[in-house]
């Protein structure tokens, strides 16, 4: 289960995969749903951008192998940006609303898998860094690897773009747990230094 066979990137997974293996972890079907569905994007360029986007951060991934990201919107929960998009299975045009529960979605043809043009068409996504700096309200989505097209290299990698997502919640603060249910709420929110990120150890060690 790589995103590819360059020596970096399997040795990355593979010590990911040690850590994990030897926590306290018992139910690893989120992982290996994830991994599946990371094999599923038929774009080489695009899993290896996916990578490099996961990689460099701590993630969350739900348990049918999703990932969460975030998404800075107006306060009327309108897209910062105008322009085209399908809203739970209706075209829209305009400012896309970004209810809870909605699915926003459009052609993956129609999204700019070029890495190297920053802002450009597509669904965006990103970190909490970026996204709480991009817009008022802050909402949580939930992302099928196999949706991701590119991670545009400008912000530091931390947005990408998406042909696909669910929006799951509007939210003050980022996950702090690895592992989610599917709609993305943490069966324990009182995170402390022995929660599920040192369990993993997929938080960054200086």
């Amino acid at each position: 289960f790589f995103f590819s066979s360059r020596r970096r990137h399997t040795r990355y997974w593979r010590d990911w995969s040690s850590d994990v293996c030897s926590s306290d972890l018992t139910d690893f079907m989120p992982l290996v749903n994830f991994y599946e569905k990371v094999l599923t994007n038929h774009n080489g360029n695009s899993r290896e951008q996916l990578y490099t986007w996961l990689s460099d951060r701590d993630f969350t991934i739900t348990a049918d192998g999703d990932f969460i990201a975030y998404k800075g919107v107006r306060e009327d929960l309108g897209s910062i940006h105008a322009g085209p998009a399908i809203v739970d299975g209706v075209p829209k045009n305009g400012h896309i609303p970004n209810n809870v529960g909605s699915i926003v979605e459009m052609a993956r043809g129609e999204v700019n898998a070029n890495p190297y043009e920053g802002c450009s068409y597509g669904l965006h996504a990103g970190t909490w860094e970026y996204a709480s700096s991009f817009g008022p309200v802050i909402v949580k989505v939930k992302i099928n690897p196999r949706d991701v097209v590119s991670v545009p290299r400008d912000c530091d990698f931390q947005k990408l773009r998406t042909c696909r997502y669910e929006v799951l919640e509007i939210i003050q603060n980022p996950d702090w747990s690895a592992l989610v249910g599917n709609d993305g709420q943490e069966p324990d929110n009182d995170w402390d230094e022995n929660d599920t990120w040192d369990y993993l150890g997929w938080y960054e060690q200086g």
